[in-house]
């Protein structure tokens, strides 16, 4: 039985380095540096070793706990060691679409606040070009050079890369209008704009709630799975002596590496973007 739980440890690992590549973890320079630090792979940070030795210790207990054989803590240890940086890479994803959103909402309203004000693109750009992280910043500035050398192209062009959401679309044509004809009688539609826009900020926040209220129930749902695992292993040591039960080991195995795998199945839910596929109008 020890080479099938090898066989599934194997499979288990595979799915892992499916999902975010292992052997990148151990270089220096990680193409995934921007998540764990700068210029710096998971493996190469003492945060890491320290979470690894808890981890280890963890295992440990849990192997006392289930009565694991030291064979079985290790291929658990080793799994969990893999599964680790999976983790912290759907947190740290589920962060990033975080910020993305919040950096477009924030600027969309910034700037039809400054429009209203101004009612021109160029002066409202210039304004909020420090609301937004240095990347969008950047942007905006080379926007504002484009319309300094032509006054023709759609102040707000650069939109259609960063996030092509039918809100956006609807902004731009409006902007164009009004720079066209006029901001008289478009007070109400601006009105309309920035509600839409408060609107997709709640819809987007309650969606991201419930994806967590998911993630959280099935996360409980593995710990009370365990501590019922706890109550049966208490009655079958009554009668057996678990420590040397090759099915009990081999069980009590599969049954913590499928608790595993549903609480890394949890947190994927979280590595998905703010803004839904089914709301964008164009991509390149």
């Amino acid at each position: 039985m020890n080479g099938v739980a090898i066989m599934i440890g194997l499979v288990f690992i595979f799915y892992v380095n499916r999902q975010l590549s292992i052997k990148v973890l151990f270089k220096k320079s990680s193409p995934i540096y921007s998540i764990y630090g700068p210029a710096v792979g998971f493996f190469h940070r003492k945060e890491a070793w320290i979470k690894m030795m808890f981890l280890l210790i963890m295992m440990m207990i849990v192997g006392v706990v289930f009565k694991l054989s030291i064979d079985y803590v290790w291929i658990m240890f080793l799994l969990c060691s893999v599964s680790l940086p999976l983790l912290l890479y759907y947190q740290s994803q589920a962060n990033h679409h975080a910020h993305e959103f919040n950096q477009v909402t924030t600027f969309l309203q910034h700037f039809l606040a400054h429009f209203k004000i101004h009612q021109q693109a160029y002066h409202a750009l210039k304004d909020v070009s420090h609301v937004v992280d240095e990347s969008r910043s950047q942007l905006i500035h080379t926007a504002i050079e484009t319309l300094e050398r032509d006054a023709t192209v759609h102040p707000l062009y650069f939109m259609t890369q960063w996030c092509p959401h039918f809100i956006v679309i609807n902004i731009m044509s409006w902007i164009q209008h009004v720079e066209s004809h006029g901001f008289e009688h478009n007070h109400e539609i601006l009105d309309m704009l920035e509600n839409d826009i408060d609107d997709w900020i709640e819809d987007s926040t309650l969606y991201m709630k419930n994806m967590h209220s998911i993630k959280n129930k099935i996360l409980i749902l593995c710990g009370l799975s365990l501590l019922i695992s706890l109550f049966n292993q208490h009655m079958l040591g009554s009668f057996m002596d678990l420590a040397s039960n090759q099915v009990y080991q081999f069980a009590t195995f599969t049954f913590l590496t499928v608790v595993l795998f549903t609480g890394i199945k949890a947190f994927k839910l979280m590595d998905c973007s703010w803004i839904l596929k089914s709301e964008l109008l164009w991509k390149e």
